[in-house]
């Protein structure tokens, strides 16, 4: 029984007021029609009631916010809590340039649903050749994209940037020479200056107009917000 209460309190807000009221109003009626108040205290007492319902019903229904809120909590909990997959090697290599030559080497990705997403997926692009990907949805070409950036590591075979392993080379210089642009970006909501300096929050002003300008948005800012 106890534990059913909270759940009981979720679910006054609405009718439990309500129903004071009614009751307010029939009990009030009745006193007013045999004489033993006025309609003034009647009046008076209905309109403080009016006013002190307000506050007991958002109290009413606080739990049923901070149940909410204490479920998403467990979620951004456990997503925090997931071991991370990808590890830099020891002692990874440093990529000061990347020239953009790039070479898939029989990848295998697999999620554990069925299927690969990839299987033993071999290709190369040139530094400065455009390659386009076609392909029904969920055929891995956003996979690729993944591998390439190594958000993940594929079951078997290698990935090539300028003839190194993803594997050996540091994550943070990877990241920063190699660019996915998704075809759903996330904006934040904030100002264009602001998320032009998501990856480079020291990136200086004429970088981000260089940028606006790249991304083909000064229709749609034309001043930036410093």
């Amino acid at each position: 029984s106890m534990r059913r209460a909270p759940y009981l309190w979720g679910g006054l807000p609405g009718p439990g007021p309500a129903g004071g009221t009614g009751l307010a109003c029939i009990c009030g009626g009745f006193r007013v029609i045999r004489g033993e108040i006025t309609v003034g205290t009647f009046g008076a007492f209905t309109a403080y009631q009016m006013r002190f319902l307000p506050p007991l019903q958002a109290l009413m229904g606080m739990y049923a916010n901070l149940a909410t809120v204490r479920v998403s909590l467990r979620r951004v909990s456990a997503i925090l809590d997931e071991p991370v997959e990808v590890q830099e090697a020891p002692g990874a290599i440093a990529l000061e340039s990347v020239k953009g030559d790039i070479a898939f080497e029989d990848v295998t990705v697999s999620f554990g649903r069925g299927e690969p997403a990839l299987e033993r997926l071999s290709f190369r692009v040139g530094a400065g050749e455009v390659l386009a990907i076609i392909g029904r949805s969920g055929s891995g070409k956003s996979t690729i994209a993944d591998v390439l950036l190594r958000l993940l590591d594929p079951d078997a075979g290698v990935v090539r940037v300028d003839g190194h392993d993803l594997r050996t080379v540091r994550l943070d210089d990877l990241r920063r020479h190699v660019a996915l642009v998704d075809q759903e970006p996330c904006m934040p909501h904030t100002t264009t200056a602001e998320n032009s300096r998501y990856a480079r929050p020291d990136a200086h002003d004429a970088d981000v107009a260089a940028a606006v300008h790249q991304a083909a948005l000064e229709r749609c800012s034309p001043r930036l917000p410093r």
